[in-house]
């Protein structure tokens, strides 16, 4: 299984919304969904979370490298950590 450098680096960030992704690696949103579509493809998987297990099982990225991102009580994304609601987690 081989993944190209841009790759690596979107599936380290594919729990991200697409737009975010792109923000951070510069480039267009319809590149990240070909790196996706593509990365998918390659690990056999039908959906980012199943396609990110195996990829972590194949050791193809290391949890530590995972970028989860910040969601909101309501799952909706935030960009800082500093406007997620911590007090409600339980």
């Amino acid at each position: 299984m081989h993944l190209t450098k841009t790759e690596k680096k979107v599936i380290k960030k594919i729990l991200l919304p697409t737009k975010k992704i792109a923000k951070d690696l510069v480039i267009e949103p319809s590149t990240v969904k070909t790196h996706i579509w593509n990365i998918l493809k390659k690990l056999k998987s039908k959906s980012r979370g199943i396609g990110l297990i195996k990829a972590v099982r194949l050791k193809l990225l290391k949890l530590e490298e995972i970028d989860i991102g910040f969601w909101d009580e309501n799952d909706i994304y935030v960009e800082d950590i500093q406007e997620v609601d911590l007090s409600k987690e339980t």
